[in-house]
């Protein structure tokens, strides 16, 4: 009967075991409690061989920082990385990960939550830290930027930035079991090849393009978007980076193994670039076993212990409350996801309606700016030429007023002379003081000078006549055979060769000229002797401003007068009103007895 009762008990409840176990099966709450209590990953490199996590703690959490930096304030701006942070957020908090996104961070945000996130990945079962946005390599060491960066030489790189060595010294002191460093970063080589043409101006050495190498922890896996030395692609036309792109997809995949999900990113990430960009992971390759989605696991013990107590039935009333309260807080879930995808659509829509504002603001400045530069340069023209139109003006009334002035005092104070007995001046050739006939600018002035001469006919009402022969070839002639310049260079009895050679010419008065010409000026002595006063009226221009080019012409083999450039020209007309200016007030002198 003993042994009748003992077997009864023995099946009843064996019975109950089953129930229990069948009700804990079809409860999907119960169910993913357990396995996120007791599945992991250990790396057997440093932990011994694998075991189930059950065996070794209780912790099962995992935790991920995600940032993007896009909106640089002194550097080339980005367009995705901020999306990049925030689906790749979004998918591992799916998967079951603790996740903290932050986008445009300064490098003081960065440090914090950095360092919150290894205060939060403390003895995780795994820590995953994703960064988007501009990095630089300096001396083998990795560099992320924040977005306040300056980087006007390397200094501020090692000053500003922060040193990826800072992520990782706080993983190590978390003592997190599994460790996933991912960067997709060196988005725009332009922006490390601006930063290199800097450093060469400086005088500093050059960073290397993309990423340095750097060798691992047995349990860190690090992954670069792209290869050590490399640039990355930033867009290929959609929302994310193609790195991005390619991580997301594989995040969906059947084959959710750290391995996989890298193998299928490569995959995508080389088909989106054309093979312009492979990604590059550097880990122990245990690692390639972690599993980005929590699997179910078996219990900790293989056989059920029997006990000689009464099991504990739960009451069917009690696991249809626990269902129905499940239900509702994963509607409540659902919900408030729905909600967050909502803010994070208007926020985008936000975003880009003030990106699009902050452009037509920038065209219109832009614009603006154009229009005052050029209303500038046209006040500017207008008030060159209005300069321009006042200084003619005031040179014309002075010409105006000295020749008024000559023909009022020619009219007024002509002596004894008129049109029948008028005053004979004769204009002997202007001599330089070398040579004439080896002295290019010697013919140029004489030019000028015997043109400047002849204007001053018009002003004497007829009472007033030139004696002279502007022919060259007469003026050579007369060099040859009168010895006035001889005579005049010898210096003596000037007074009597001056008279003289009136006498000679037949004349009353006698103009003639000196020249004296160097590489940057040119002199000019214009004298009238009259014989009524018998004195040497003088008028001496200085410093003329001229150049060597304009004193020898173009060479000594061209004769002056058939082949004159533009500069020997202007000249030629500024001697020409020098000297009949000259002439004008020696005769006005002359004429009233000065």
């Amino acid at each position: 009967m003993k042994t009748y009762k003992s077997l009864l008990y023995i099946f009843i409840s064996a019975i109950l075991t089953s129930l229990i176990g069948c009700t804990a099966t079809q409860n999907p709450v119960a169910q993913h409690q357990t396995t996120s209590t007791n599945t992991g990953f250990v790396n057997p490199d440093i932990r011994g061989p694998q075991q189930r996590l059950g065996s070794r703690t209780n912790n099962s959490k995992r935790v991920a920082l995600v940032i993007g930096n896009g909106a640089y304030v002194h550097e080339p701006t980005l367009a995705n990385p901020t999306n990049d942070a925030v689906d790749v957020g979004q998918r591992l908090d799916e998967l079951g990960f603790q996740v903290t996104v932050k986008t445009d961070l300064k490098r003081y945000q960065m440090r914090a939550v950095i360092a919150e996130f290894g205060i939060a990945a403390t003895n995780a079962e795994a820590a995953l830290f994703f960064y988007a946005g501009h990095a630089v390599q300096n001396h083998n060491q990795n560099f992320l930027l924040p977005i306040d960066i300056t980087t006007n030489s390397i200094e501020d790189v090692t000053d500003q930035a922060i040193n990826l060595n800072y992520p990782l010294a706080e993983l190590d002191r978390a003592r997190s079991k599994v460790n996933i460093i991912i960067l997709d970063a060196c988005r725009t080589p332009q922006f490390t090849q601006r930063f290199r043409g800097r450093a060469r101006m400086r005088g500093e050495q050059e960073p290397t393009l993309g990423l340095a190498q750097i060798r691992m922890q047995p349990d860190t896996m690090i992954v670069y978007a792209t290869e050590p030395g490399k640039g990355a692609v930033d867009s290929v036309g959609g929302r994310n980076s193609p790195f991005t792109t390619g991580l997301l997809l594989a995040l969906r995949s059947r084959d959710l193994s750290l391995g996989g999900v890298l193998r299928t990113t490569s995959k995508q990430v080389v088909q989106l670039t054309k093979g312009y960009q492979v990604p590059y992971t550097n880990g122990p390759r245990i690692l390639d076993d972690f599993q980005f989605a929590q699997a179910a696991t078996q219990s900790v013990a293989a056989t059920p212990i029997v006990t000689p107590t009464k099991p504990h039935v739960i009451p069917i009333s009690d696991t249809s409350a626990q269902t129905q309260a499940e239900t509702v807080r994963i509607a409540a879930l659902e919900a408030k996801r729905k909600q967050e995808e909502a803010r994070i659509a208007r926020l985008k829509q936000e975003q880009i309606a003030a990106e699009q504002a902050s452009q037509q603001a920038r065209a219109e400045a832009a614009r603006l700016a154009k229009l005052e530069t050029q209303r500038k340069a046209e006040e500017a023209r207008v008030a060159r030429l209005e300069r321009e139109r006042i200084a003619a003006e005031k040179a014309a009334k002075a010409r105006q007023e000295v020749m008024t002035e000559i023909i009022r005092s020619t009219r007024a104070n002509f002596g004894g002379y008129s049109t029948s007995d008028p005053l004979k001046v004769y204009v002997m050739p202007f001599m330089s003081s070398d040579r004439f006939t080896d002295s290019e600018i010697g013919r140029i002035a004489w030019v000028g000078a015997m043109d400047g001469t002849k204007d001053i006919a018009s002003f004497s009402d007829g009472r007033m006549k030139f004696v002279y022969n502007a022919s060259r070839k007469a003026f050579e002639n007369d060099l040859q055979r009168d010895s006035f310049w001889r005579d005049m260079r010898s210096g003596n009895n000037i007074k009597s060769i001056l008279k003289g050679t009136v006498n000679r010419k037949g004349s009353n008065a006698l103009i003639y000229g000196l020249y004296d010409g160097d590489d940057s000026s040119l002199e000019i002595t214009v004298y009238l002797y009259a014989r009524r006063y018998d004195v040497v009226f003088k008028k001496r221009y200085r410093s003329i401003e001229t150049t060597w080019n304009v004193v020898m012409g173009l060479s000594r083999n061209k004769k002056a007068g058939s082949s004159l450039t533009y500069k020997q020209k202007a000249l030629q007309r500024k001697i020409h009103e020098k000297v009949k200016l000259g002439v004008v007030r020696l005769l006005r002198q002359y004429m009233e007895g000065v």
